[in-house]
């Protein structure tokens, strides 16, 4: 159309110009882009963000699953002390005129450390408030975390003990009986992975013969016990006898009644051992997992740009106050 033409209707195109570098003519300029093309929206706008957080997984603690844990003082207690009791005396023939024979008590008093230990969180106001928009609870999972770090180390604590203290774990009693070693199998092999159903079973009835030659009848095959094995020693106790009809673990099971299998990885060392616990024997425990603080936070300290947090707690380690009722095999 005549630009003449259009003025007669009104309308006016000498002041329009064409955009960009389309040859249409001034009419096409409304088609041109101004911005970068674009074929949708950003991503991060599409995406779906699952407010739960998922954990990463730790080695499972189980040393409270082998022994019962108990509160024994508190942080300021540096030692703990057992009263142990020994009867004591002899007889001898009666008369009506002797003063013969003689009873009496004698006590040991053993001690374990108190080891106290801890952990800091930190958080700045930066980091909170980032956190926030992302909505993660940043204070109460560092919180969580220390709680997590304290229950870790406390679990390491009742197995090993701390060196350089009179803080002993489950594993390194010095008080234990000797390990011993298990037997060769047919393959020539003491390994379980090596071994037959009926030989992994003849294995748990030597830890068994072991502790009733030391327990001079306290315990029988009707007491509590805890069997405590590694990972791979357990799946090991899923083999058949020899006829296939039982399960090793069920045969355990079914001939000692009153036992618990308990799976701790810390069994799977180097050593590959298992050990044999009569838990409670004439009402009393074989031992104790012993603290004096479970978990303590402290004050919430501000400084110029952010907060930290101390959290800390005390053990005595594993007390064993009757070792002749564990028994331990290595080399399986």
């Amino acid at each position: 159309m005549e630009k003449e033409t259009l003025k007669q209707y009104g309308i006016d195109v000498e002041k329009y110009s064409v955009v960009g570098t389309l040859d249409e003519g001034a009419m096409a300029m409304d088609a041109a882009l101004l911005s970068t093309a674009n074929a949708g929206v950003p991503v991060e706008l599409l995406t779906y963000f699952d407010n739960r957080a998922i954990d990463v997984l730790t080695a499972k603690r189980t040393a409270t699953n082998i022994f019962n844990e108990v509160r024994k003082g508190d942080w300021t207690t540096p030692v703990a002390k057992f009263r142990m009791l020994e009867s004591t005396g002899y007889t001898q023939p009666y008369s009506d005129y002797a003063d013969n024979g003689k009873a009496g008590v004698n006590y040991a008093f053993p001690a374990r450390e108190n080891y106290l230990f801890e952990t800091v969180i930190k958080y700045g106001d930066l980091e909170t408030d980032m956190a926030a928009r992302a909505k993660a609870s940043y204070i109460a999972d560092n919180q969580r975390a220390a709680a997590n770090t304290i229950a870790i180390d406390t679990n390491k604590f009742y197995f090993n003990g701390v060196a350089g203290l009179k803080n002993y774990g489950i594993l390194n009693q010095p008080n234990l009986p000797s390990a011993i070693v298990a037997a060769t199998g047919a393959g020539g092999y003491a390994t379980w992975s090596t071994k037959t159903g009926n030989e992994i079973y003849n294995d748990i009835v030597a830890l068994y013969s072991d502790m009733a030659s030391r327990a001079q009848g306290n315990i029988d095959k009707t007491s509590k016990f805890k069997l405590v094995v590694g990972p791979s020693s357990d799946a090991e106790l899923q083999r058949l006898n020899a006829f296939g009809t039982e399960t090793v673990a069920s045969l355990i099971k079914r001939n000692f009644p009153n036992l618990e299998i308990v799976v701790a990885p810390e069994y799977d060392d180097s050593t590959k051992k298992i050990q044999l616990i009569a838990v409670e024997v004439d009402g009393l425990p074989t031992g104790e997992c012993a603290f004096s603080e479970k978990l303590m936070a402290g004050r919430v300290v501000p400084y110029l740009s952010h907060f930290a947090q101390k959290f800390k707690a005390g053990v005595y380690g594993t007390v064993i106050y009757r070792p002749v009722f564990v028994s331990t095999m290595t080399g399986i």
